[in-house]
């Protein structure tokens, strides 16, 4: 080494410390920050939930800097909840709770909301916290590349849709490696257009001029790079971005159609294609006014070529941009002829070019978040009304799986057992007198007379008109028997999924994968939830357009929908089926086959407790499903006492019957149901006697619910749930709903007129109205215009006036206006 290189290393390793002094610094610098994180968490300590949650979100976001969003004030303003219910409700979702559990046990947290809007809530915050894990990528991303400034992190902070973030991060996005600003910045011509844009000096473009160089040896070179350079500074400014996503929320901005004209390569849409299309070929409404059922059938014949669409903002919207351009940029420096020109020209660009690209996928972002967060949610009305279908007990059932070449039949006993199966040929098209030499008629006769059938169910998929005229034409004519039976329609959704399963095949065994959907269509009215948990809850086909859906978002509602339900009715944990099982909120499918398996080694549960042995079924676990599963004493289990081999580590659970196990009460407030029932004079055993409610009346009705919970040690809302379930133990939430409809016979749906007065039930509302099965083989649609004020549901029973039927190839077209609802409680005899 040099005498020169030695100086200069000695010189440096004197002003520069060691790695050793480094590294003391390092970790001297983290152990004060370790130590105030510490006091900071100790002081935390004492502050209520609220203030605990908000520390448990910085810590999850740490890695950000505490890059943020306020989750709980974001839901508070979107669904109108006051502040603490919005913190509280946050609190359970993030913890795992499930909102069947957090609706019904969880109802002084939240103020006892509606459930539905409990829904919507956890919906909500399910979006948010994906959308803040895309803040908190995108914040990191930035701050790799060193573009964070404090109007940024604050703009990424305040984003509420994933279409706001996307028009933020747009201008930071890597795209070509040679942009024409960054060909200019090449040219050396940053400088100008700096002072250009902010007004510190006069520039003249001409004085740029420099012969021979690439970007610079012209007038219009320089000039056009100059505002390349602007233009890309306006497009990256925060508070311009910021203008751009309040300017997507414009009412005057409209949603504009327009059917493609027909070529070698798209040809013209068949006539039955262009009639479903017929409302959305030439659409012109401003965005505001965009139903999301009209959005996404634009999204489905945009995606089939049918049309093109774009948005037509405006002039308002580009005189407002220039506006704040200028306000931002010209409200300072220096004012001269050139300066104003050369930026009118870069706003004029960067609207053209980057805003109304940018306006336009915001726009259809947030319609088509909207158009889908609405379908989900009558998809889901829809699927809880359906699981909802009160059970038809005590009765012989016949289905029938239609189809135009055979029709499979199913009849079942009261208790669900397969009395026999057959597979016919009908001939469809026959009608009376002529039907009854068919067959196929005569041997339906004989399986209805044979095991005394009183109930007859019809499958709604393929050659379901057919077959319902078919029937009907055999029972109104008293052919089946003595009296015409009553007649009902059966959704098969699933049902030729779920008989080709390895699950069918173990239930039904002896059974051709062909018959076991008719069987699996009768067991539907006898009790359609324990039918419906057996299938893929997406094939139930519960809403329009459910194939357009994210299959996974689609899915994971869907199944949320069929635990609540599942939870609601509740299940008794030594009869119900696997299926059944791994649907209960806080079970699974590992923890379901479990439970089963203990029972099929004859261990059955004799309380609640020993769900704790079971393995999968933890401290969360348990605190989830037990409120949601039963033990009743008419089940294997009564009166015997069996133990249960503890989890390693786990205590032995006891083996004496809990008469409380047979309520909705948590074994969270069993201490509480105690108090009270030792208050008006019984003890748990008497849990299940018809007096009970009587004595709870008579001893409690005289004080107040507030007094009595405080004296008990509880809130008001758990109250009221002990004092229901113990006065009705076996309440079936089942029992408010409506009861599918009978037909004793039916007409055909070719004798339909404008003018008659027919009855029948809802079988699919949507936005833009709700479709009714008549009992003729065909659905009318009630259109909303024709409602009132009416609101349907799944199930409810109406009736109606048919004022349009229009008669096509394969279908009858039926317009109907609801005339009143009715109680489908009483089982109304339609006709």
């Amino acid at each position: 080494m040099s005498q020169l290189s030695k100086q200069k290393y000695m010189a440096s390793s004197s002003q520069t410390p060691g790695p050793s002094r480094v590294n003391m610094k390092k970790k001297k610098i983290k152990t004060e920050e370790k130590i105030v994180k510490n006091e900071k968490r100790k002081a935390d300590k004492t502050e209520e939930m609220p203030a605990k949650k908000k520390i448990k979100r910085e810590a999850v976001l740490d890695a950000d800097e505490d890059i943020q969003l306020d989750i709980p004030y974001m839901l508070s303003q979107q669904h109108h909840l006051d502040m603490d219910v919005s913190v509280n409700i946050s609190h359970l979702l993030e913890e795992d709770h499930k909102v069947s559990f957090i609706a019904r046990y969880r109802k002084a947290q939240t103020n006892n909301i509606d459930p539905e809007l409990l829904h919507e809530v956890a919906a909500s915050h399910a979006y948010l916290v994906n959308l803040q894990t895309s803040v908190g990528k995108a914040y990191k991303q930035l701050k790799k590349e060193e573009k964070v400034t404090p109007e940024l992190r604050q703009a990424l902070v305040s984003v509420s849709k994933k279409s706001q973030l996307e028009t933020l991060m747009e201008p930071h996005k890597k795209g070509p490696r040679t942009t024409l600003a960054a060909r200019a910045r090449d040219a050396g011509l940053e400088p100008a257009a700096l002072q250009l844009l902010h007004g510190t000096a006069r520039c003249q473009p001409a004085a740029l001029i420099q012969p021979g160089q690439e970007g610079r040896s012209t007038l219009e070179q320089i000039q056009t790079g100059l505002i390349n350079i602007i233009c890309d500074v306006i497009s990256k400014d925060v508070t311009i971005q910021q203008e751009v996503v309040r300017m997507a929320s414009h009412p005057g901005i409209q949603l504009v159609t327009k059917q493609k004209a027909a070529s070698k390569s798209q040809p013209a849409p068949a006539d039955d294609q262009a009639y479903k299309y017929k409302n959305y070929l030439s659409f012109r409404k401003p965005i505001r006014w965009v139903r999301s059922f009209e959005y996404l059938a634009i999204c489905r014949a945009e995606e089939q070529k049918y049309i093109t669409v774009r948005l037509e903002l405006p002039d308002e919207l580009r005189y407002r941009f220039r506006d704040h351009c200028g306000h931002r940029f010209l409200s300072s420096g220096m004012r001269d002829a050139v300066r104003e020109s050369m930026l009118e020209r870069a706003v004029g660009d960067v609207f053209s070019k980057s805003v109304t690209r940018q306006l336009e996928r915001q726009v259809r972002s947030s319609l088509k978040e909207a158009a889908e967060r609405e379908a989900l949610l009558v998809m889901s009305r829809n699927l809880k009304a359906k699981l909802l279908t009160p059970p038809i007990r005590g009765r012989v059932i016949l289905a029938l799986d239609p189809g135009f070449k055979a029709c499979k039949v199913g009849v079942v006993s009261a208790q669900g057992e397969i009395l026999q199966t057959a597979v016919l040929q009908p001939r469809l098209a026959a009608r009376w007198p002529h039907v009854s030499s068919d067959a196929a008629a005569v041997q339906l006769r004989e399986m209805v007379q044979r095991h005394s059938v009183t109930l007859l169910g019809v499958g709604n998929g393929t050659a379901c008109r057919e077959t319902w005229q078919y029937v009907a034409e055999l029972n109104g004519a008293g052919w089946l028997a003595d009296s015409p039976l009553d007649v009902t329609l059966v959704d098969e959704g699933g049902a030729s999924e779920y008989s080709t399963t390895k699950a069918a095949a173990d239930e039904m065994p002896e059974l051709d994968c062909s018959v076991r959907s008719a069987v699996s269509l009768a067991r539907r009215l006898q009790d359609p939830i324990s039918e419906y948990v057996k299938v893929d809850v997406t094939c139930l086909g519960v809403g329009m357009y459910q194939k357009d859906m994210p299959a996974g978002q689609v899915s994971l509602v869907l199944g949320d929908v069929l635990s609540d339900c599942v939870g609601a009715v509740g299940v008794d944990l030594n009869t119900a089926s696997v299926q059944l099982l791994r649907k209960v909120p806080g079970l699974n499918a590992g923890s379901a086959e479990n439970i089963a398996q203990k029972r099929r080694e004859g261990k059955l549960f004799v309380n609640r407790q020993q769900l704790r042995s079971v393995k999968g079924v933890g401290p969360k676990s348990f605190e989830q499903c037990a409120g949601f599963v039963r033990i009743l004493p008419v089940t294997g289990a009564a009166g015997k006492k069996t133990k249960m081999t503890p989890k390693k580590g786990g205590k032995v659970a006891p083996t004496d019957p809990e008469p409380l196990d047979q309520t909705i009460i948590h074994p969270e407030s069993y201490p509480v149901a105690s108090k009270l029932l030792k208050l008006i004079g019984c003890s748990s055993a008497d849990v299940g006697q018809e007096w009970l409610a009587d004595r709870l009346t008579s001893r409690c009705g005289g004080r107040s619910r507030e007094q009595l919970a405080t004296d008990l040690g509880t809130d008001v809302h758990t109250l009221e749930l002990i004092i229901k379930a113990l006065s009705e133990p076996g309440y079936d939430e089942r029992q408010e709903m409506a009861t599918p409809m009978f037909w004793k016979a039916a007409m055909r749906a070719q004798d339909v007129r404008c003018g008659a007065r027919l009855r029948g039930v809802v079988r699919n509302p949507t936005e833009f109205g709700a479709f009714v099965d008549l009992g003729i083989g065909e659905s009318g649609l009630i259109h909303v215009s024709k409602m009132g004020s009416a609101e349907l549901r799944v199930n409810d029973h109406v009736e109606v006036e048919v004022i349009k039927v229009e008669n096509k190839k394969f279908k009858v077209d039926i317009g109907l206006r609801l005339l009143r609802k009715l109680d489908g409680r009483a089982e109304p005899k339609a006709g």
